[in-house]
């Protein structure tokens, strides 16, 4: 019964259900258990819908098209008998008979007889046939180890600690028997197969993907810049304590990654100097393209002037491309005033190693570099300031020697042979010394017409003979 409101919105669902599933026109619906169920307005839009598309000319077209299509893709057996259905095997596609074609040919080929051959054997070896004499059938053929393991078992029972700990190879038996049949179940193909057909399966291996492409777009060359940084920081760190190996190491590692590292060319550029090698200038013009910033053009000015011959243009270049206002600084006049002395203009030298004293007054280098250019001084007074400053760096651990090699040139200019001599010897003591100041011995003993000028020229050539290194150096 209920209230008139239930009885209303009873007759108002009824009328829209009525309209929403209208009936068939079809007098044999069989709606029910075993028939289909009512469709409704929109189902039966989408199905006219579906069904006018299908008969226009595009859709006709499009059904021949496909099916020629698929006739020409998977085209009839080569047999009288396909056997296609429930029982027999589908359709081949193009693709699938020619890769059986290929087989074919391959295992009818003399190679692909002999691998069958040798294959069979191989495995009639591995699997020989059972010893039915026991009255012992198995079920699937059993392998040569197995076989021994068996065997080795078997005798193993029968001995005295065999027949003490048949229990536990029982227990050991039964527990290798349910492990193989639990991997066989959880890791088998069909599990495998079904495992990779989930969505979510697909899902994960996806995210997968997109986080391996994600990492290889932006996560490796982050990594690379930071074992740039890192290996720029250790190459700098063994130039430093004068391990030259490991420091070319990390600077080789860093051109790997960037050719354009400003941080390893210049390592290899110090390194290059530090042996006087040809390639010094290379990687110093390198280095400027890279970085060309103050420090590294003075640092190709100063190889420059050691690599090319006058008028040292690349010198002269690299130093007139730092800008006024960056001039003002120790290193700059130290470099110019080197060139400037290069170039026979001792005035313009004087007052570049002038204004370094002024910018650094405490500094040694720049005090011996005035020094030695004003030598060349005609003023008597100025040459003995000069000298005096010379004489009191010859203590210096770092510019000691370059003060005495600068006092046996400005005694041998004086034709002071026996200071000359002396201060010479005194050079030939230091751990420093190279071939060269042995070869200016050499002019101060000849020039003062010492009796031991052929001993020492004697030991000279035998060292020139056991070194490689000073092959060159008596003929500059």
């Amino acid at each position: 019964m209920g209230t008139p409101l239930g009885r209303g919105y009873r007759v108002l669902l009824y009328r829209w259900h009525t309209w929403l599933y209208p009936p068939a026109k079809d007098p044999y619906a069989y709606y029910g258990y075993y028939g289909r169920g009512r469709s409704n307005r929109l189902t039966r839009a989408w199905h006219h819908l579906r069904r006018r598309i299908s008969q226009t000319a595009p859709a006709r077209r499009y059904r021949i098209l496909l099916g020629r299509l698929h006739d020409w893709w998977y085209p009839p057996s080569e047999g009288g008998y396909p056997y296609y259905g429930y029982y027999g095997r589908g359709p081949r596609s193009r693709p699938a008979k020619a890769w059986h074609h290929c087989k074919r040919k391959v295992r009818d080929s003399w190679l692909g007889r002999q691998y069958t051959l040798l294959t069979g054997r191989l495995y009639f070896w591995w699997y020989p046939p059972p010893d039915i004499s026991r009255g012992y059938y198995p079920h699937r053929p059993v392998s040569r180890p197995v076989r021994a393991m068996r065997r080795w078992l078997r005798w193993f029972r029968n001995t005295w600690l065999g027949r003490k700990m048949g229990w536990l190879l029982d227990d050991i038996a039964d527990l290798l028997y349910f492990t193989r049949r639990r991997l066989a179940e959880d890791f088998g193909w069909r599990r495998v197969r079904r495992w990779l057909l989930r969505w979510q399966t697909g899902v994960l291996l996806g995210c997968l993907l997109a986080a391996t492409g994600f990492g290889c777009k932006y996560g490796v060359p982050r990594y690379h810049h930071f074992l740039e940084q890192r290996y720029g920081q250790q190459a700098e760190r063994f130039l430093a304590k004068g391990d030259f190996a490991r420091a070319m190491l990390r600077a080789r590692q860093i051109l790997q990654f960037n050719v354009e590292n400003p941080v390893a060319t210049r390592v290899i550029a110090d390194v290059a100097d530090w042996f006087s090698s040809p390639f010094a200038m290379y990687w110093r013009q390198r280095t400027v393209l890279f970085a060309p910033n103050v420090t590294n053009r003075l640092a190709l000015a100063s190889t420059a002037m050691r690599a090319e011959a006058f008028p040292f243009p690349t010198a002269a270049k690299a130093l007139n491309e730092i800008q006024p206002e960056s001039r003002q600084t120790l290193a700059y006049h130290l470099v110019a005033g080197a060139l400037a002395v290069k170039l026979s203009n001792l005035d313009e030298a004087e007052q570049h190693y002038t204004e370094a004293v002024k910018l650094a007054p405490a500094n040694p280098a720049s005090r011996m570099s005035l020094a030695v250019v004003r030598l060349q001084s005609k003023d008597p007074k100025v040459i003995a300031d000069s000298r005096t400053t010379l004489e009191l760096l010859r203590t210096d651990r770092q510019l000691g020697l370059l003060a005495q090699r600068s006092l046996v040139a400005e005694s041998i200019g004086r034709r002071d042979f026996e200071r000359a001599e002396n201060l010479s010897s005194q050079v030939l003591t230091n751990a420093q010394c190279s071939f060269s100041d042995r070869i200016l011995h050499l002019a101060v003993l000849n020039a003062a017409r010492r009796t031991n000028f052929q001993a020492f020229l004697a030991e000279t050539e035998q060292q020139a003979r056991e070194n490689f290194f000073y092959a060159g150096e008596p003929a500059a």
